[in-house]
C-alpha cells in the first residue's frame, strides 16, 4: 500500500501544471495517497482479531457469500434508497460478517454513509443517488 502511494505521489509530479482557473490536480491523488500510507501504518500498528471462522463463526466461504449477496442487495437498494438507505445495511452486514462488535458496527455503520453523503452531497456538490423511495414521500 505504501509502495503504490509512492507511485502515485511520483506519477503526480510528472503531470503538466493546471490553468489558474481549474485549480491543483494533483492535491486529490497526493491526499489520497497520503491516506493510504496512513491506513497502511494503522494496519501495521493495530493488527486485526482472528477472523470469525477462528473463533468458531461461518466458515469463510459462507462470510464470502454473504459479503456478495450484501452487495448485491447494495446495488438493489440504491436506486430507491439512496447512498444513506442503502449503506447502513450494507456496512452493517460486512462488519458483522468480519466480527466487529455491534455497537462498533452499528455506529461505523450510521455514521460513514451519513458523513459521505454530506461531503459530496453538500459540501462537495456531487450528486449521490438519493433515492426515489424518499423523493415520493417529498422528502
Amino acid at each position: 500500500m505504501v509502495a503504490l502511494a509512492a507511485v502515485t505521489v511520483w506519477e503526480s509530479t510528472r503531470w503538466p501544471a493546471a490553468a489558474s482557473f481549474a485549480g491543483d490536480p494533483t492535491l486529490l491523488p497526493r491526499a489520497l495517497a497520503m491516506l493510504m500510507v496512513v491506513t497502511a501504518v494503522a494496519l501495521l500498528r493495530f493488527p486485526s482479531r482472528p477472523a470469525p471462522a477462528e473463533d468458531g463463526g461461518a466458515p469463510v466461504i459462507g462470510r464470502t457469500a454473504a459479503a456478495v449477496a450484501a452487495t448485491i442487495g447494495l446495488a438493489t437498494l440504491l436506486p430507491y434508497v439512496g447512498v444513506v438507505g442503502a449503506g447502513i445495511p450494507y456496512l452493517l452486514a460486512l462488519q458483522r460478517l468480519n466480527g466487529a462488535a455491534w455497537r462498533a458496527a452499528l455506529a461505523t455503520s450510521v455514521a460513514a454513509p451519513v458523513l459521505i453523503w454530506l461531503a459530496f452531497a453538500r459540501g462537495l456538490n456531487v450528486p449521490l443517488p438519493s433515492g426515489s423511495l424518499w423523493a415520493a414521500l417529498g422528502l
